[in-house]
């Protein structure tokens, strides 16, 4: 079975449910998940947290929430003064997630007031029923 991988992407200032979407073009299977997270950081315990989820809503502070893939998180809590960048990037293996054609995945961002956040979610699919052939890239 041909792998293929879709991005999705946010930016966003301070918090966003539902910054971005995409939705899966095929019966496929989640391999895994890239993503990079950069956030414009104060020192004074400012945070900046994404989720790639199949919930339209965010589930950040949610007991027992299904359906979240991934979250990432950045804080810096120093006594200083400035604006820094920070930037997390990482890679989660995953199989069994089975997901349909047309599913919905969806970012979302919590963040401090007045902090640009940017994350980038790669998702690493493998199509089900389907040549190589067959799948259009655009």
């Amino acid at each position: 079975m041909p792998t293929e991988t879709i991005q999705v992407f946010a930016s966003t200032t301070g918090s966003s449910t539902d910054a971005a979407t995409v939705d899966v073009p095929m019966d496929a299977e989640i391999l895994g998940i890239q993503w990079a997270h950069r956030a414009d950081i104060d020192g004074d315990d400012e945070n900046s947290e994404a989720q790639l989820s199949f919930l339209s809503a965010a589930q950040f502070s949610t007991n027992d929430a299904r359906g979240i893939l991934v979250t990432t998180r950045m804080q810096a809590a120093l006594t200083t003064s400035g604006v820094w960048p920070m930037f997390n990037n990482g890679y989660t293996q995953l199989h069994g997630i089975e997901v349909a054609a047309g599913e919905r995945l969806h970012i979302h961002v919590s963040a401090s007031t007045g902090v640009l956040t940017q994350v980038s979610f790669l998702i690493i699919l493998r199509m089900r029923g389907m040549g190589r052939r067959q799948f259009r890239r655009s």
